[in-house]
């Protein structure tokens, strides 16, 4: 049972007279107490015992003890080892942020939201505090005592002081901005700004550099990490790279047409505000001046820049912890964000390979794609934590899209070593599978609903950069041999001799299952029927006859039934009954509930020459394949057997580029382009640039003939920022051809226009664009009958053409 919001009055009393008993001020100097270190204790000991609602932390919160108190005896009895250890401890306690007492979830409760949120609004009062800075130059010469002594001579207490320190400077960086921060302006120094130059004049960014660069102080590393990703939360790599720096006529131009755009907007926008509240017609639209635009692109930025080297930091030191797992969990964050930002921060200041050599090689690609698959991992089976893991993936992403767009960087370079350098990695990232499907199937397995918006974008950007990376290097390449692996599904001994058994079964056990699964089936028919949009008994890119495949459905069906699978039965029979509506198979779609009954009955009794499940189910897209090429399947290891076929093949780039035509990974870019107008040119330009490959060179526009893309489209042709922003008239042209294409294919089909209203539907002619609906595209032709229904199904969405064959 918890305790209670508040202490009672001898606990509140006792917690009073500790803090009394610390200290007190004698004019301009702080004095300790008699009893000032057992009062520490005391302090300690509270809040170890505090209750559920930790009302001694929110009492000393209160109190303000660290403003007080315990920065004030730092400061003056930093010399006592007795005294700064103990308050030492009381800080890095009354530090710790509020969401770890909380297990790292954010309570539901409003009793502990309340409190959660008292406690966030007292470290904002510590935080401007630490902004002392005679506090730290206290705490670093402590730090810089203890890293003297000798390795062997450091006592357990003297190691558990120096993370400590190390612990306390996180905690006060990773404390949010307060209220008044957020009030500030861009060129006014926040609270975050002021701790970060506190410990600069410390000398405290001296220590860091040693404890990185000492080969006996490694342990630290993953701390000095932390800190610096705290340090520079806030900073961009692209503006410290640019601190300092004139800016060039290219930027220059950069910002004045981005405000010329800014300022065009604010004019149409009261133009069209005008127009509304008056209905006389104005033939003066006035003049209008931008001024102070050399003023403003010219303007000193308020930005600090660091005065630390990536390089010091040993990166394969700080892998081989991850790799060891002697960090603790999810330290990983940090070492990837290291990653991307000095990388980013060394291709825009000036490319140099032997700041980033350790970082920018083979074994960085696999251990972020790692990352990236655990992540995914967790973020299908740890639903309760999926902001977290998004958040992570995220990270992970822009990771990969940096070292992407580091190699982009070195294909540029004109050194010697850089391109020897980015020719290998480019030869083995290409060669092996797992490498080249990575952002196909991330596409693929897009949801809106679990991944963010941000996200999207690096990931769209991504795909852009590594397609652009492959077609220079095919194109500079002739014969490129690359590793192809299959998976094969081996079925296991159990599962043989289950289905001898099944074969061995007596009329009466056929029965009894059929009894007891009656019920099932009229409940699950006559109510919303689970797993309908994961059936598939059609696959257009199959060598299979339409005729093979239906029967191939209802073997399907009849195994599942006999496996007393009903649910995933029923789907897939009503999916089968949608693609094969004519004949007496499946039945139509009028039919009851217990009409449909009696046909599975049917289904379920019919003797089979061979009771087996087919080996290959068609689906509309690979699921995601780990490192050995096995699939993420839900199915008990004991039952299936994987494995997995190598084998090597020449490379060709039209069939890869070919693997953009899906469904999923169109429904992604058209997420993106809708959001065209807050993105940057390059965001727009990676979009359009995939649709292109998609609609020009796979030659299938059809694709795009959706009615959610065209409201995109007329938001782009009306857009005025045609005529100065060339991602949008990039956007523009390519709506254009569409259009056209659409108009071209009306002509000869009417049903193209057909379900537009829907925003899931893909709106096509099937006759001529056919090809588009084979996914692999094998050259192979598919007829249906008159009046048939081709249904094509995934995850989240339903895509229905009907045949208008006369």
């Amino acid at each position: 049972m918890r305790g209670p919001t508040r202490l009672d009055p001898w606990q509140e009393a006792q917690v009073t007279t500790s803090c009394t008993r610390i200290g007190n001020w004698a004019e301009d100097t702080y004095q300790k107490d008699i009893d000032c270190q057992e009062s520490l204790k005391e302090l300690l000991r509270y809040l170890r015992r505090d209750n559920d609602y930790f009302s001694v932390r929110c009492l000393l919160g209160e109190y303000e003890i660290i403003q007080k108190h315990l920065i004030p005896l730092v400061i003056t009895y930093g010399n006592d080892k007795g005294i700064f250890n103990f308050t030492l401890r009381l800080l890095v306690n009354l530090t710790t942020p509020p969401l770890l007492l909380w297990r790292e979830e954010i309570p539901a409760d409003k009793d502990s939201r309340s409190i959660y949120l008292q406690l966030k609004s007292h470290q904002s009062g510590f935080k401007e505090a630490f902004t002392n800075a005679r506090f730290w130059e206290t705490v670093s010469q402590r730090l810089q005592e203890l890293l003297n002594l000798d390795w062997d001579s450091r006592q357990e207490d003297d190691k558990t002081q120096i993370e400590m320190i190390l612990i306390l400077v996180r905690n006060t960086l990773h404390i949010p901005p307060s209220n008044e921060d957020l009030k500030r302006t861009e060129d006014d120094a926040s609270s975050h700004d002021q701790v970060i130059w506190a410990l600069h004049e410390s000398g405290f960014y001296n220590l860091m550099l040693y404890i990185a660069s000492s080969d006996s102080e490694q342990h630290l590393c993953m701390h000095i990490l932390e800190i610096l990703s705290k340090m520079l939360k806030d900073s961009n790599a692209e503006d410290l790279a640019t601190a300092g720096k004139l800016m060039s006529a290219s930027r220059r131009e950069e910002s004045t047409n981005s405000l010329v755009k800014q300022k065009l907007v604010e004019d149409v926008t009261k133009s069209r505000k005008n127009f509304k509240l008056s209905t006389r017609h104005s033939r003066f639209g006035g003049i209008y001046s931008v001024k102070g635009v050399k003023s403003v692109g010219e303007r000193d930025a308020t930005v600090m820049k660091p005065n630390f080297d990536p390089g010091d930091l040993s990166q394969d030191q700080l892998k081989d912890n991850l790799v060891r797992h002697r960090t603790m969990a999810n330290d990983e964050s940090y070492y990837l964000w290291a990653v991307r930002f000095f990388s980013q921060f060394n291709r825009i200041y000036g490319f140099k390979l032997e700041l980033i050599s350790e970082t920018l090689n083979v074994d960085s690609f696999h251990y972020v794609q790692s990352c990236i698959e655990l992540y995914m991992n967790n973020l299908h089976t740890d639903k309760r934590n999926i902001d977290a893991w998004n958040q992570r993936m995220q990270n992970a992403m822009s990771t990969y899209k940096e070292l992407l767009l580091s190699m982009v960087a070195m294909d540029n370079s004109k050194e010697k070593p850089c391109l020897d350098l980015s020719q290998h990695i480019k030869s083995h990232i290409f060669y092996q599978m797992e490498y080249r499907e990575l952002c196909l199937q991330l596409l693929q397995h897009y949801k809106p609903f679990k991944f963010s918006k941000t996200f999207r974008r690096d990931l769209i950007e991504s795909t852009h950069i590594f397609f652009k990376l492959l077609e220079k290097f095919a194109k500079s390449n002739r014969h490129i041999v690359i590793q192809k692996k299959k998976g094969i599904r081996k079925k296991s001994d159990k599962k043989k001799n289950k289905v001898k058994h099944e074969e061995k079964q007596t009329e009466e056990q056929i029965s009894q299952i059929w009894e007891d699964m009656r019920e099932e089936l009229e409940m699950i028919l006559g109510g919303v029927v689970l797993g309908v949009d994961e059936a598939m008994p059609f696959d257009p890119a199959s060598d299979e006859s339409m005729d093979d495949q239906k029967r191939t459905a209802v073997k399907r069906i009849h195994f599942l039934l006999r496996q007393r699978k009903a649910s995933e039965a029923s789907a897939l029979f009503r999916a089968a009954r949608d693609v094969w509506p004519e004949g007496d198979v499946f039945g139509s779609p009028s039919l009851s509930t217990t009409e449909e009954v009696d046909v599975i009955k049917e289904i379920f009794f019919y003797e089979f020459s061979e009771i087996h499940q087919p080996e290959e189910i068609p689906e509309v897209s690979n699921e995601f394949l780990d490192g050995n090429g096995a699939d993420f399947s839900e199915e008990e290891e004991e039952e299936e057997r994987h494995m997995v076929a190598i084998s090597e093949q020449e490379f060709d780039f039209p069939s890869y580029e070919r693997r953009l035509c899906n469904p999923r990974i169109i429904q992604a870019l058209n997420a993106q382009l809708a959001n065209y107008d807050k993105e940057t040119t390059f965001t727009n330009h990676a979009t359009i640039k995939l649709m292109h490959r998609i609609a020009w060179d796979c030659n299938h526009p059809a694709m795009f003939f959706q009615a959610t893309l065209f409201r995109t489209f007329q938001r782009v042709l009306r857009d005025f920022k045609r005529k100065v922003d060339p991602a949008v008239k990039e956007i523009g042209q390519f709506a254009n051809f569409i259009l056209r294409k659409l108009t071209e294919v009306s002509k000869s089909n009417k049903i193209v226009f057909g379900n537009r209203s829907s925003k899931k539907t893909i709106l096509f002619d099937f006759e001529t664009s056919v090809s588009f609906l084979k996914m692999k595209l094998a050259n192979c032709p598919i007829s249906f009958t008159a009046g048939s229904t081709f249904l094509l199904k995934s995850r989240n969405t339903r895509w229905k053409v009907r045949n208008s064959v006369a």
